[in-house]
């Protein structure tokens, strides 16, 4: 069995395919740190958000 790929970005102008790119690769770059808290901290913040959907 063959698989179809569905990655592939169609380029259009005015509603018609002017040309397609298979499979584009995109880099994003992301923050994923560890952050250290105390607990009491995190109760605070539970607090504030808590306290803000009230409003």
């Amino acid at each position: 069995m063959k698989l179809l790929s569905l990655m592939v970005l169609l380029k259009l102008k005015q509603n018609q395919v002017q040309g397609l790119q298979e499979k584009p690769t995109y880099t994003y770059y992301s923050n994923a740190g560890i952050y250290l808290m105390k607990r009491e901290v995190l109760a605070s913040i539970h607090k504030i958000l808590f306290a803000m959907r009230q409003i």
